[in-house]
């Protein structure tokens, strides 16, 4: 929660300097020439803003899938671990799109159009495992409650 939080203060701190959508939000990809010019927007302030919020991005994907994993383990009795590759792989393409754009952001203007072929589809994958890993976070938080009420249910009042 705390990331998360983090995360949002650090998210509007750029939305200050150029409100369109941040390029590893964009599901539909980003272009050299749309990261460019995002990025011109921002202004030398607010790529330094951009910058530090790619480093706050990077603990909560960390966190979330930890959590995520965690929770999954323990709802299925560490069985189905195939349901952790959602969340790991988030968060290793979070990682990784971090690290390209803000290779990107240092060295704006002069984009690698190499980097954003990477960092784009990237960028449209990790929000996909996102999707993924909310669904085995959902998922694994009503086996957990369902579990606990069942057993809350048939212990004998005192």
């Amino acid at each position: 929660m705390v990331s998360l939080l983090a995360l949002q203060l650090s998210d509007a701190s750029v939305q200050r300097y150029d409100d369109a959508t941040k390029p590893d939000l964009r599901a539909g990809g980003y272009s050299r020439d749309d990261l460019v010019e995002l990025l011109a927007a921002y202004g030398p302030e607010g790529r330094v803003a951009y910058g530090v919020n790619l480093v706050v991005d990077t603990v909560y994907p960390l966190a979330l899938a930890a959590a995520t994993v965690l929770l999954a383990a323990r709802a299925f009795d560490g069985r189905r671990r195939w349901l952790w590759a959602a969340p790991l792989a988030f968060a290793g393409l979070d990682v990784v799109e971090n690290v390209l754009l803000g290779v990107a952001t240092a060295v704006h203007p002069d984009v690698p159009a190499a980097l954003v072929a990477v960092s784009s589809p990237l960028t449209q994958v990790k929000l996909v495992t996102f999707l993924a890993t909310m669904a085995v976070l959902l998922v694994s938080v009503a086996v957990v409650v369902v579990r606990w009420w069942r057993g809350r249910s048939v212990r004998p009042s005192a």
